[in-house]
């Protein structure tokens, strides 16, 4: 299947930008095999075919999907949690970082890299059926996002509600294409 055949229904968007979409690299953050994995599903499906996910598993079922569903899919996966300033190495490629984690050292970690390197930084947080999403970029040193780095230090166990993980991926998706097609971002939080 070519690319047209597979993503024919996008091309014809006007100021759509699919060369840019397929060669701009994305770092994907997680700490949760199922928000992350469907995250990658989604902007595979999308045609984002450079992936780096920091995560201690991935759904092995999701990710073959993806790797069926977009056969240019270049996906490096490093298996723990972004937890080391270390890590920061990973990043340098990335137009876009996207953070599904719920502990507070990796949002920290995160801000201060895009503070530094002004690569936008989108951050999450889902808890039970409620989603908070910010796309931070230098110069949006806001107060609210002090409710992104209040959560503990370090990975917690919580659970999570596959449909609301899955609601989540799709605004986190919208909002990547946006910051990779160099469209407006909304400034506030989005909450769901």
């Amino acid at each position: 299947m070519t690319l047209e055949d597979r993503l024919g229904r996008q091309l014809l968007i006007e100021g759509w930008d699919q060369a840019y979409l397929k060669d701009s690299p994305i770092t994907i953050i997680g700490d949760n095999k199922v928000d992350t994995s469907l995250f990658v599903l989604s902007a595979s499906a999308l045609g984002i075919d450079n992936q780096i996910v920091i995560c201690p598993e991935l759904d092995p079922k999701i990710k073959e999907i993806a790797n069926n569903l977009n056969e240019d899919l270049k996906l490096t996966h490093l298996e723990g949690y972004f937890n080391y300033i270390g890590l920061t190495n990973m990043l340098r490629q990335s137009k876009v970082i996207i953070d599904f984690t719920n502990y507070s050292l990796s949002k920290k970690l995160l801000l201060e890299y895009s503070y530094k390197t002004n690569t936008p930084v989108i951050l999450t947080k889902l808890k039970d059926r409620d989603t908070e999403i910010f796309v931070y970029q230098r110069g949006r040193e806001y107060e609210e996002l002090k409710r992104f780095v209040e959560l503990p230090s370090f990975n917690y166990n919580y659970s999570k509600d596959p449909v609301s993980a899955l609601v989540q991926s799709g605004l986190v998706l919208e909002l990547t294409k946006d910051i990779l097609m160099r469209k407006r971002v909304s400034e506030k939080i989005i909450s769901h």
